[in-house]
This record gives C-alpha cells, sequence and structure tokens, in this order.
C-alpha cells in the first residue's frame, strides 16, 4: 500500500503542474513558487489547502509608450490576498494572430496530456485496488492442500501382540491422525516379503504380507481413511523384487529359451573368472552374484536378496504396470517410487564405473563401498525417465476418471537439475534438501536459507515445491539439530510453500534411540558391523510413542517390540503432550491449522533477512494478510530490524504464533525484534479485504 500511496503523490504532482502549464504563461517558475510555498507551510505547520497555494490572477499594469517595466517593480492588485507570492510584472507586446492561435492549439494539447495522464493513473490505480481484491486462485490438487504423514507400518502400532506393527493397529489410530490434521498417509511397504530390507524386498507385489495383515485388513483400512477425508498413497518398489519372487525363481533356472522369464533379470556373464565389470552395490560389496544353473552373474544395486529387473524387457514393464493398475483399480490415491534412478542400466554390461577422486573413506571400512565409484551406467539414464513418463500418464488416465491420482519420486542426486527432470515427470520428487539442517555449521540461518533456495529457484512455472524433514532412512530431525531447534523445523517444514511430508513421531520430537549391534535389525548395518552405527538406520525406526505404559503403547505390556524404545518414551509421548498446551504436539496442530490460510497455500515467498544464524523469510498473497516468519539458528540471542516501509511492513505487528508457544497475541516491534536461540515467530499485518 505504500507503494500505492507514492502513486497517488505523483499524480496530484502531475495534475498540478498540468494545470500550471495550461492557465499559466510562466509555468516553471509558477511551479516553482507553488511547491516552494508548499514547504514552507508545512515548515511552519500550517494546515493549508491546494488552493491556497494557486495566487489569484495578479493584476499587470501597463504603462504608456510601451515601455516595460523594470525587473524590480513588483505589484498586485488590491484584490490579492496578503502574503502571496508576486511575481514581476512584465508589460507585453500584443501578440500576433499567429502566435495567438498557436498558443491556444499548444494550451489544448497540453490540457489533453494531462487529462490523458490524469485517467491512466486513475484507471491505472483501480486496477491496483481492483486485482488487491480479486487475485483469481488455481484450483490445488488434494496432494498440494494435504499434510502427507509418513508411518513406518512396523513400528506404528501393534494390534495383535506380536512386537510388529500392523494395518488393524493402523486403523486403530486413525482417530489421532484426523487430530492432527493430515490430509493424506504414506505407508512404507506392506507387500509380500522375506524381509530382508523390510519388505522392500518384495516376493508378490499384489498381496499383504501377514505381518501386517490380510489383504480384507488393507480394504478396511483403505475405506477407514477415505470415510474421514483422507488419502493413501503406497510405497512401490519397482527397481528390484526379492530373490524369491517367483519371476526370480523361473528366471535363475536357465536361460533357455524355452525360459520366459529369462529376461526378467539383469544376467551377464563373468569376466575373466569374476563378475562382468566393477559395480558396487549401494549397501557395500560387489553389485553381482553367480548362479551356477545360468553361468552367469545378476545384477543387484542393493542386497543380494533384492535382484534388480530388466526394465529393458517389454514383458517387465506391461507386469509392473499391471501392478499399479491393481492398486488404483481398489482405489489407493498415489504411489511412492523407491529408488527410481537405478531402474535401468546401461546395455553394455562390459563397461566399469569410474573412481570417485572426492571418496573418504571411513576408518575399518573393509567393504567396498557405493560412494567410492562414480556411476554412469547404473542411474539417472534416458531409458528410466521413458518409464516414469509412462507411469505419469497412467496416474493421469485414472485421475480423469475421478480425484487425481498422485505418484512422487525418490532420489537422492546431489546435481539439482537431474532432480528437477524427474520433477518435472512425476508430480513432484521428493526434495532432500531440509536433511541437511544441523549440518551448517557456523552459519545455520545461511545455510537454511541456501536450502530453501536452491530448490525454489531450480523450479521452473507450475511445479509444485515439496519438504522433508526425516524419514526411515535418515536420522530424526531432533537427533540432527536438537530438539530445542526442532520445533523451528516443523515450522519452516510447515510454512514453507508446497507439501511437507511429516515422518511419524516428529510431531511430538521424537529422537533417534540407541541400538546395540545385538538389536540391530537393519541388514545394511549388518552387513558393516566395524561401522554399524554410521550405517543402521534403526535407530528412526523405533516404534511409535503413544504414552507412558510399558512399552510406551505400541504394543502389549510383557511383548518384547522388534526394536527397542528410545529412553525417553515416558516424558515423550502423544499422552504426556495432548494435555500440555505448549507441546511439540500442539506446535504441530497449530501450524497444520495455520498452513490452511490462503497466504500460506497459494502466497508467493521472500527472504527478507538471512544472517550467520537468522533466517526470515515472508510470506505474501494480495487480498491477505502478510506473515513474516523469522527463527534463530544460533546459540544466543540477536536482535533485528524487519521493518520495510517501501514493502508495506509496519512498524509493529502482532504474534500468530511461536515455536514456545509463549507470545501470541503480542505486538512486536519489527524494528528492533529480538529471537532467542531456536526460537521461530510467526507475525502477520494486514487484512483480507475479499
Amino acid at each position: 500500500m505504500p507503494r500505492l500511496a507514492a502513486c497517488s503523490v505523483v499524480l496530484v504532482l502531475v495534475v498540478l503542474v498540468g494545470y500550471v502549464y495550461v492557465t499559466e504563461r510562466d509555468p516553471v517558475s509558477r511551479c516553482g513558487g507553488i511547491i516552494m510555498s508548499a514547504i514552507m507551510r508545512a515548515m511552519e505547520g500550517d494546515d493549508w489547502e491546494m488552493e491556497d497555494l494557486i495566487p489569484k490572477q495578479t493584476a499587470r499594469q501597463v504603462h504608456s509608450g510601451g515601455e516595460e517595466d523594470t525587473d524590480n517593480s513588483y505589484q498586485s492588485s488590491d484584490n490579492d490576498d496578503e502574503g502571496v507570492l508576486l511575481r514581476p510584472s512584465r508589460k507585453k507586446k500584443p501578440a500576433s494572430l499567429w502566435r495567438q492561435g498557436y498558443g491556444r492549439v499548444l494550451n489544448r494539447a497540453s490540457l489533453c496530456f494531462c487529462a490523458v495522464v490524469l485517467a491512466s493513473l486513475t484507471l491505472g490505480s483501480v486496477a491496483v485496488i481492483y486485482s488487491y481484491r480479486s487475485q483469481p486462485r488455481p484450483e490445488l490438487h488434494w496432494w498440494q492442500r494435504a499434510v502427507i504423514y509418513q508411518i513406518y507400518p512396523r513400528s506404528f502400532q501393534d494390534s495383535n501382540g506380536d512386537g510388529i506393527g500392523d494395518l488393524g493397529g493402523i486403523e486403530r489410530r486413525l482417530d489421532y491422525l484426523e487430530y492432527l490434521g493430515v490430509g493424506a498417509v504414506w505407508l512404507s511397504p506392506i507387500f509380500r516379503s522375506p524381509m530382508k530390507d523390510f519388505g522392500y524386498d518384495v516376493s508378490d507385489f499384489t498381496d499383504i504380507d501377514p505381518i501386517f495383515g490380510t489383504m480384507a485388513d488393507f480394504d478396511s483400512l483403505l475405506k477407514a481413511l477415505h470415510d474421514r477425508d483422507m488419502r493413501l498413497i503406497l510405497d512401490f518398489v519397482p527397481n528390484h523384487t526379492s530373490d524369491q519372487h517367483h519371476w526370480f525363481v523361473w528366471s535363475s533356472r536357465s536361460r533357455d529359451e524355452s525360459n520366459p522369464y529369462r529376461h526378467y533379470y539383469v544376467w551377464a556373464d563373468g569376466r575373466g573368472g569374476g563378475p562382468p565389470n566393477n559395480w558396487v552395490s549401494v549397501f557395500g560389496g560387489p553389485a553381482w552374484t553367480y548362479v551356477a544353473s545360468r553361468d552367469q552373474w545378476y545384477l543387484h544395486q542393493f542386497l543380494p536378496e533384492q535382484p534388480d529387473l530388466n526394465f529393458r524387457c517389454p514383458d517387465v514393464r506391461r507386469h509392473m504396470e499391471n501392478v499399479l493398475r491393481f492398486w488404483l483399480e481398489k482405489g489407493v490415491d498415489g504411489f511412492r517410487l523407491d529408488a527410481v534412478k537405478h531402474l535401468v542400466e546401461a546395455a553394455d554390461l562390459s563397461q566399469d564405473e569410474p573412481p570417485n577422486a572426492g571418496y573418504v573413506p571411513e576408518p575399518d571400512e573393509t567393504l567396498e563401498q557405493y560412494g567410492s565409484l562414480l556411476h554412469p551406467w547404473t542411474t539417472n539414464l534416458a531409458e528410466t525417465h521413458a518409464v516414469i513418463r509412462e507411469w505419469k500418464s497412467l496416474m493421469d488416465e485414472y485421475s480423469r476418471k475421478g480425484s487425481a491420482r498422485f505418484i512422487v519420486t525418490e532420489v537422492y542426486d546431489d546435481d539439482m537439475k537431474v532432480l528437477m527432470t524427474y520433477n518435472k515427470e512425476a508430480d513432484m520428487t521428493f526434495n532432500f534438501n531440509l536433511l541437511g539442517l544441523g549440518s551448517g555449521g557456523h552459519a545455520p540461518g545461511n545455510h537454511t536459507r541456501g536450502l530453501v533456495e536452491s530448490w525454489m529457484s531450480n523450479m521452473t512455472d507450475g511445479e509444485w515445491p515439496n519438504w522433508v524433514i526425516g524419514n526411515h532412512d535418515n536420522h530424526r530431525v531432533a537427533s540432527r539439530v536438537g530438539p530445542q531447534y526442532a520445533r523451528a523445523a516443523n515450522m519452516l517444514l510447515l510454512l514453507l510453500p508446497g507439501t511437507p511430508f511429516c515422518y511419524y513421531g516428529d510431531e511430538i520430537g521424537m529422537e533417534d534411540a540407541r541400538v546395540s549391534y545385538n538389536d540391530t535389525r537393519d541388514t545394511f548395518a549388518l552387513n558393516n558391523p566395524e561401522t554399524y552405527e554410521t550405517k543402521s538406520r534403526d535407530p528412526e525406526r523405533t516404534p511409535m510413542q503413544w504414552n507412558r505404559t510399558e512399552n510406551a503403547g505400541f504394543t502389549e505390556a510383557g511383548v518384547k517390540p522388534w526394536l527397542p524404545l528410545h529412553d525417553n518414551y515416558h516424558r515423550v509421548n502423544v499422552q504426556v503432550q495432548k494435555v500440555h498446551p505448549r507441546s511439540t504436539l500442539h506446535l504441530f496442530r497449530a501450524l497444520v491449522e495455520l498452513r490452511k490460510e490462503p497466504t500460506f497455500l497459494y502466497g508467493t515467498i521472500r527472504y527478507f533477512l538471512s544472517t550467520p544464524n537468522i533466517f526470515a523469510f515472508s510470506r505474501a498473497l494480495r487480498g491477505r494478510p502478510t506473515y513474516l516468519v523469522a527463527m534463530n539458528l544460533g546459540g544466543k540471542s540477536e536482535t533485528h530490524s524487519y521493518y520495510s516501509w517501501w514493502d508495506g511492513w509496519p512498524k509493529e505487528a502482532a504474534v500468530v504464533l511461536t515455536s514456545d508457544m509463549d507470545r501470541e497475541g503480542e505486538m512486536l516491534d519489527l524494528k528492533a525484534l529480538t529471537l532467542r536461540p531456536g526460537e521461530c515467530v510467526v507475525v502477520k499485518w494486514g487484512r483480507a479485504w475479499n
């Protein structure tokens, strides 16, 4: 609005100059006189109106004999007001008819010009005001409006007393999910599996593993979610299967032409008595395993029990599309596509991958590690992108039949161009930038801005952002940044533009648990015993902490959970936090509610301030209140100015929410706002015009 006010001042000055120009013979000096009068009266504190500044017509005495008055002769009529600026009176020669006509034309042209300027500025002002009142908003899909909540099914709720979470347990906790306000649930794999990688080694893509329940349990959960207007996203694992899948069992029997599954997996002849090339598994060690019945090696970019499917085989692509159709027909709302950058490998399997010159091995490392090589022949091939586009077309086909269907791809890569390519092909690819929270060293404020800006600045028009601060493969945010700063991290997650993904337990501030080697279940860690603590993903997968009772309400008393609980479950749990009005849980619920404001759903983001410790941004939408989100990620209190007259930011603003939930409703001085360590403050100003 100050910009609109400045435009109005310019408009008044233009009109004034135009008026003087077309009514006075000496417009320059008259304009200067008027401006000087305005300044003098303003300095004296007088009240005045525009008419007071425009002098009445001064009398001009014409002397006989055609002589001009001297420059020092000043005269005024008896009717002139006292104190009005006078101008020198000069005797003028009669103008010729030609000059008089020219003058009239010039005056009329000037008058027309001023009228055009006045009309243009008036129409422009009206247009600006109208745009503030009625900015059209695009219709958002459910996955753009929703907070998506990831559940690791083994760890959420056990309903049958075996110490492992299941579908019945998830359905039992749907009231809690509704209480949180989440709009969609993403389940880590629940398909039939030998559980070598806890569901990411699938032996039947169209059946439920008995550990989690039955297909009837799944159908009941899906219906219960839809009855609550929540959506369900399944974890689809297309790159590989279990070695117990019947496709692989048949494929490994022989390479004969009579074997219909001979090309379903990536097979290659050995080289010099060893594997076909130097490729390394993501989990460490060679990516090839020998099978005597074929006298060949099969590729597994993960565990040996997870053989890679051959997506160059048309039958594989057809079968995997049919898997998606099976679940879509059941009413599933979307899929998370696991490890998609590994889908297709180079056709020439004899090529070695080059060494990574920047790799630094860990102490006591025994197995050759994935990071020791670069991976041009096993990741991000053009054929991979073609497969994803096919699946996106399938989603669009079902979206046209009813509600929108959704796919998000999982890709870990340091190249932002690669990530943006995947982002264009699916509805989105996971943005893992905020998993870097806590790694900013002595400049967490600037570091956090860089994490946000690097994603936002690389997206093209029409793309939708997303944010992740935790998942089943990474340490919990409260362990990475500390409990004090985890509250601010949740505010960042939920108030940035786009879709937030929340990992179960982060809404109450759960931390990584200490898991001994004897209790370790993660195969990746067990394969690297010397460095198991740095490899294990078990600490972030421990059971949900529901209450203070034995086993935290996750399973029955006396039953050993599949992973040990964190020692702090007596104080960090849902039951305790529900009754504490300033708990992390209540903060999360308040953020979910605040995110429903149009400014946060549709508004733009501006990076207002970043220092070594401070990161502040605003969210704005025409016709709606503007919000400032400022957080101190450093170790001491800091005071900064967040006032900006030109942007219409006031000197004071009302607190909407803070990370400690202790300043709501206060009026804060934006010219000198102090933030405590770990504190995040949301203030707003302005009002809705529509």
